[in-house]
């Protein structure tokens, strides 16, 4: 009776255990706002051409799909992301932009903002049609995505356990899904972005399945 008694109280500490775990280390990555501009290699912009998810600021928009299924869409509130990034996995999506002119073999910065933040985590600088794979801006400022003025540079392709594995950008003359402001065509090709984020997961999960394993190791142990 003592025994089973010892054996439900550890269950139950156990559990508690996890929950705290999970409740301290568990944090959903969430990708709220995407900018991209022309720039140099380095990541110092261009005099135009700016895209962005904020919807109403004048910029024209970036939207996002994966599949059938897009993220954002208008020109207001429904133009900002609010996508959920807490699986762990890979995450594929396409971005489309109307294009004013032939961008080939421009250079392109990318800024990417989790959970609200107004200063971006991940920053990087590809080649359009290129297939290079992005590396990390080395100008320190980089275009801000709701204002020209600049950003500090986060240096990084990685924000908490969300890392960019790939980022391509093409210039597509025959796609013609998107408008300055709207999911609609505009008699011109877009610019094209395919990328994918792989989210590993975090420590405290690693350490919580150790912990739940060696318990139920000891809980045999005992059992024999």
């Amino acid at each position: 009776m003592k025994k089973s008694y010892l054996f439900a109280l550890a269950r139950v500490s156990l559990a508690s255990t996890l929950l705290a775990g999970v409740t301290a280390t568990s944090h959903a990555a969430v990708l709220t706002g995407v900018g991209f501009y022309l720039s140099d290699a380095a990541g110092n912009a261009q005099p135009a051409g700016v895209w962005n998810t904020v919807g109403g600021d004048g910029n024209w928009n970036s939207y996002f799909r994966r599949g059938p299924v897009w993220f954002n869409s208008g020109d207001g509130a429904s133009t900002s992301l609010n996508i959920d990034m807490s699986a762990p996995g890979e995450y594929f999506f396409e971005v489309f932009q109307d294009s004013f002119a032939n961008h080939t073999s421009s250079y392109y910065t990318t800024t990417f903002y989790f959970d609200g933040a107004n200063q971006p985590q991940i920053a990087l600088v590809n080649r359009v049609s290129s297939g290079a794979n992005p590396t990390i801006p080395t100008a320190n400022t980089l275009l801000g995505m709701t204002s020209f003025s600049g950003v500090a540079n986060p240096f990084s392709l990685t924000y908490q356990n969300v890392t960019v594995t790939n980022h391509n950008s093409y210039q597509l003359a025959g796609t013609d899904f998107v408008s300055p402001f709207a999911i609609a065509p505009s008699g011109s090709g877009d610019l094209y972005g395919a990328m994918t984020f792989a989210v590993v997961p975090e420590p405290g999960t690693f350490a919580l399945v150790g912990l739940g394993m060696a318990f139920a190791a000891r809980r045999k142990r005992a059992r024999r």
